[in-house]
């Protein structure tokens, strides 16, 4: 039996592989790509799932950077 908390975690993790699978099978359309052979998909879906962790680093340092910025700009002007 699980805990809450490893329900919490399970369920974001389906979440992201849920709106990585969408994310690709959206590109393959906009690309007019109806069919693909399962080893093709299966690389392309590996390639987005270790660029995620790449982007959420980058998406985290900006948030920061907006933070501290937002925080020295109000000290200033006090």
């Amino acid at each position: 039996m699980s805990t809450p908390k490893e329900d919490i975690i399970n369920s974001l993790k389906e979440a992201i592989m849920l709106h990585q699978e969408t994310l690709l099978n959206d590109l393959l359309l906009i690309a007019g790509i109806e069919e693909i052979d399962e080893k093709a998909y299966q690389k392309m879906l590996q390639k987005i799932k270790e660029e995620d962790p790449k982007l959420i680093k980058l998406l985290k340092s900006l948030e920061a950077q907006e933070i501290i910025e937002h925080v020295l700009t109000n000290k200033l002007e006090s």
